[in-house]
Formats: C-alpha cells, structure tokens, sequence
C-alpha cells in the first residue's frame, strides 16, 4: 500500500494541507496520510479520498476519533488500522516521556503485534550521535526501537530539520534479518522550502526486506555501532566514523590484476575493454537461448567513468562490442537487447550491463521506466528525469555525454539488428543517494521476474561449473559475431 507522510506545521496549515491535497490527487491516492507535529484546534485535517492519521504531542494520553477518517494519536500506544497496517507512536514531552518511561517500555516490549511504522516526536541518542545532531536525542526511544524493529520509524523533532537514512539492517547480514528505514521530518515552511513530506510503499506485516529490494543499499545501523572515541585538538572525546574501504585495481572485482579475478566467467577479450557474464544473472535461460544471456562489457583498465567522445578508442570499442552482442540475440534468439550503465564520479569500475529481452516484450520498456522513476521518487532517492534520444550520433545526446562533469543514468535499445539505438538518459545530482539497481529493477519489471533483482539473491546464485559452462555456450554463439576474432 502507499503511505504518503508530511509536517504541515502551525505557520502555514492551509497551504500545506492543499499541497497534500493536490499530492493526493496527483500521485495517490495513497492508503494512509501521516500528519506529524502540532496541530490547530479550528483546522480540518480531513483529507479527500484517504484515511488521515494526525500524529501531535499537544493532548493526553490515549487515542480519539475526529470525523469520520481522520484518527488522532497522542501520548503513546500501538493502533491496528483497518488495513491491517499497525502503527506505534510516541508522542511526549522530554519530561513526561521521562516519567513514563518504565509504563512504555513494558507496554512494548509485552506487545506481539508486529509494528510497521513507528512514529515519535523526539528521535533516538544511536540516530543523534551517527548523524552528530547538536539535539541529543533520548534513549526510551533507542530501547523501543531495538525491541520493535519497525519497517519505517518516522520523526518530527523540529531541532534536527529534514533527514533520512538509508535501510539498515539489525543483524549480520540482510538476508535474514529486520531492515529498516528511517525520516525525520520538519514543518512545512515556504521560505526554508526544506524537505516536509514523503512518501513510500509498505505491505503490513511483513519484512522490509521482504517487499524491497535494498540489500546491496544497505547504511550503517546506528543502534549497533560500538563508538570508537579519539581526542579532537579541544581534547574531547568524539566518535570516529570509520573510513570507507578504498577499492584498486588489485582488489576490484573487474580488474585483472586481481588474483580473485571470476575469469571462468570471461566471453571476449579486446584491446581496451572484455565481455564476460553478470554474476547472479538477471535473465534465465529461454526457448533457443540455453544460457542466461546476461553480459557485462567492461574496461581493462581500473576506471570510474569513460570518456565518451567519438575518437575515444575505448568509447567506441565498448560500442562495437554492444552492437555485436545486439546482432547475436536478435538473430539468433529473436531478442532485443537493453544495455543499462551509470556513469558516476562515485563508481570504482565502470561497466555495462546487456540484457536480452524477448521482443515481445520490449513494448513494456517505457511503461516500466515510468513506473520505476515514480518508485524511485517515492523512496527518496536522487530525482531521475529521462529524455529519449534516436541513435548514439544524435547531436543534444553527444553534448550530454560529452560533458566530462556530468553524472547520468543511460538505457540503450537495441530493439533489432539494423534499427537505430534508442537512448533514453537521465542527468543526477551526485550528492543524492542513487538507487545502484535501478537498472536491474526496471528490467525485472519488463522480463516478469521480480524475485531476481538482486544478483546475490539464492535464486539467482550459480556454482563455478554453471558459471563456465554458461561461458562456453555464450562464447559459442558469439563466434561469428565476435570482431577479436577477426
């Protein structure tokens, strides 16, 4: 179900209310609308075509109806809705919650419901000292949280403005363990124009990780970090953040000069750039095709991004290589190809993925790129806008990605053997977070196989011997389309 959440505030309740409205209309309508934060006693918060939840520390504790959809939750308890959607909120004063604290902790911890969404007005100490809010946070919050493991915990402290996390886990590995996300939301204010709503999609009752697929998004859980402390030049202890891994070419996954390089896995050689299979393949084998299909076409050398001018060997070579594989799976196996990239200042080796899709299936493509930016968007992830382009020597195209400080998304359709590549391609701010397997997931949607978006998933798992022999039968097929060979 979609769940739409936003702060509209004391200051400009009107016009904060008539956006939501409109959000509802436009994009909804969503299940269930979330307003956090102080409310006004003379405001109508019924909402159009939605079931409105008003979530305010103004009132005691307990919960009351106002009309007919809109529910209001104060102080703290756990309220089942009608969607089977069970929400827990907190909603005290610093003092009060401090009072309260042995009745809410014993109140959750004997509750068996499973919460999907927890909402409190102040935010945790783990959350507050990751992200080095100067506004500490309060460890009743912390205990609730490690205890219930919601699918989303949603707050409203005003001291902290608009932020979110990405999904984190609470075990070892994601598999199988409680993922969850977390917003903190500030009022609506025209003038700050900060971040004051969200939306996103939840099945009730079940596992984040069930219904999403995050696992290889996954951002530290702030609840189990063990803080390692160093003295600043004051002499106070703070919290060292741990530095990132730094990736080279003798640890990379595509680079030769790795010793656990998969080379059982390698098609096609060339001067600058080779062909191999996707690990954790997205497609199955199908009708004359008897190996999975999907290839990556990916650089020698240990690069981020490539130069896309039109005189770049490496450019052109990774071109050729596409184009070869597009002639291949459309006469041999009556398919299209789609090949997705990303072309990041934040990668560690830039490559290219090439999927085949029956091309009875390649009129879904647009339909499914659609749906995919409207997910991403609700997701909080960086915005993706696509424009759509006829062949790799369209001119606005070649200025697109002839801008070296350009960072971008790009799909590419072969959709026969002589027609022209259509482009469809998309700019992103590299400071937002970016979905790493939108490709994959747009392409699931098209192919029907909505359980092998992640690589690493069991199903799509293969042992060495698979691995080879898929080789083998990929290599055979492209012999006559293989231009090393010439």
């Amino acid at each position: 179900m979609k769940i739409m959440v936003a702060n509209p505030g004391l200051e400009n309740t009107k016009e904060a209310l008539d956006k939501i409205q409109i959000a509802n209309e436009k994009n909804g309508p969503f299940e269930t609308v979330f307003l956090l934060g102080q409310n006004k006693e003379d405001t109508s918060y019924d909402l159009k075509d939605t079931n409105t939840i008003l979530v305010t520390n103004q009132l005691k504790n307990g919960r009351t109806t106002r009309k007919s959809s809109v529910i209001i939750l104060h102080g703290f308890g756990i309220m089942k809705l009608a969607s089977g959607l069970v929400v827990g909120y907190i909603t005290l004063s610093k003092n009060s919650l401090q009072q309260e604290k042995k009745s809410i902790l014993e109140y959750f911890k004997a509750s068996k419901e499973f919460i999907d969404v927890l909402v409190t007005n102040i935010g945790s100490k783990a959350v507050a000292s990751h992200l080095q809010y100067k506004a500490n946070g309060n460890s009743i919050i912390d205990e609730v949280m490690k205890h219930c493991k919601p699918q989303y915990h949603l707050t409203y402290d005003g001291d902290r403005g608009y932020h979110d996390m990405k999904p984190f886990c609470w075990g070892e590995t994601s598999s199988d363990s409680q993922i969850t996300r977390y917003y903190n939301l500030p009022s609506y204010s025209p003038i700050t124009k900060s971040k004051w709503i969200v939306a996103f999609s939840i099945e009730p009752g079940k596992d984040f990780n069930e219904i999403n697929d995050y696992k290889n998004e996954l951002g530290t859980n702030p609840y189990l970090l063990k803080p390692a402390l160093k003295r600043d030049r004051s002499g106070i202890e703070q919290n060292a953040h741990t530095k990132k891994t730094k990736i080279d070419s003798t640890t990379c996954h595509f680079c030769f000069s790795n010793p656990n390089v998969e080379d059982q896995m390698i098609v096609a050689i060339a001067k600058h750039s080779y062909l191999t299979l996707a690990k954790g393949p997205l497609t199955v084998p199908k009708g004359d095709m008897s190996f999975s299909g999907h290839a990556l076409i990916t650089p020698i050398n240990h690069v981020a991004k490539i130069d896309k001018s039109l005189d770049n060997e490496l450019s052109k070579e990774i071109e050729l290589f596409e184009s070869r594989v597009a002639k291949m799976n459309y006469k041999l196996f009556d398919c299209s190809t789609v090949v997705f990239e990303i072309q990041s200042d934040k990668a560690i080796h830039f490559h290219k993925q090439v999927i085949p899709v029956p091309k009875y299936l390649i009129t879904k493509f647009e339909r499914a790129l659609d749906r995919q930016v409207h997910i991403n968007s609700e997701r909080g992830n960086c915005k993706l806008e696509f424009e759509k382009f006829d062949g790799l020597d369209n001119e606005e195209y070649r200025k697109i990605v002839g801008r070296k400080d350009t960072n971008y998304l790009q799909f590419t359709i072969y959709e026969t053997d002589t027609s022209k590549a259509t482009i469809y391609i998309s700019s992103f701010d590299i400071t937002e977070r970016l979905d790493l397997q939108y490709g994959r997931r747009t392409l699931a949607f098209v192919l029907n196989l909505p359980k092998r978006v992640q690589w690493n998933s069991p199903i799509c798992q293969q042992s060495k011997e698979q691995e080879l022999k898929e080789a083998q039968l990929y290599q055979k097929s492209f012999k006559n389309f293989d231009f090393t060979l010439e």
